[in-house]
């Protein structure tokens, strides 16, 4: 497990190790990588994890990926252990108005509603040597998603054919649910400070409804629902900072 470590390390900083070759100190580069690594650093009670995957790749993994991560860290300076925490609350909205033209029918002023609320909660064991570490554990999480659209003054063609203006509302919902393992490993670059690699394994579950109505009355609904495995090789990439 030690060795594991170390190698998980000394693959971060690789670059030491190259600068090293080019000045024709190899070995010095290497030994000096090996020390840095088994250094302890001091241990903090709350982390807080940012996932860079998320936000350089966007939408590589859809809504199922942490944009961020509060750990509460306990446990023994070796065999720590953690609670995994995540409440993101996500609101807007858009006004707009349009101007009709031979392809739109429907003019007025246009209202955007969205609603993209996420919750997690997972428990973490962690294994640490010096500055790095080794984790994997369990985490459940919700996903909902809720937009609606309001077209003002609408033109709308009945069945019988019968043409008439009025509001049409558009109403989309979405409903993720899922649990599963994940497996990662972290160095710390001080005491404060470290970086994280993180991979998921997800059993997911989902339903999709979208309904319209035309002045009040239904005019269209769809349901879908979903379930499945997700294996992600590359779930996050977190900068932390530990408090």
């Amino acid at each position: 497990m030690r060795k594991a470590m170390q190698t998980v390390g000394c693959s971060v900083f690789a670059l030491f190790w190259i600068v090293g070759m080019a000045r024709g100190q190899p070995l010095d580069a290497f030994t000096k990588t090996k020390e840095y690594i088994d250094q302890d650093v001091k241990r903090h009670r709350w982390e807080l994890n940012v996932n860079f995957h998320s936000i350089i790749v966007q939408d590589v993994d859809g809504p199922v990926t942490y944009p961020f991560l509060l750990k509460l860290n306990y446990g023994s300076q070796v065999k720590t252990k953690a609670w995994r925490f995540l409440a993101s609350p996500y609101g807007n909205n858009i006004r707009q108005t349009t101007i009709p033209d031979t392809t739109n029918r429907s003019h007025g002023k246009v209202n955007n509603y969205f609603w993209q609320p996420m919750f997690a909660v997972g428990h973490e064991w962690q294994r640490i040597y010096g500055r790095t570490s080794l984790f994997g554990g369990c985490d459940l999480a919700t996903h909902f998603s809720r937009s609606k659209v309001i077209l003002h003054d609408q033109l709308f063609d009945d069945e019988d054919g019968v043409k008439s203006r009025g509001t049409q509302v558009l109403k989309y919902r979405h409903d993720l649910f899922w649990i599963g393992t994940f497996i990662g490993a972290k160095l710390f670059l001080n005491h404060r400070v470290a970086v994280s690699l993180e991979s998921h394994f997800l059993i997911i579950y989902s339903k999709d409804i979208a309904t319209s109505h035309f002045n009040e009355k239904q005019i269209a609904y769809s349901q879908t629902t979903s379930h499945g495995t997700v294996p992600i090789p590359l779930y996050s990439i977190n900068l932390g900072y530990n408090f």
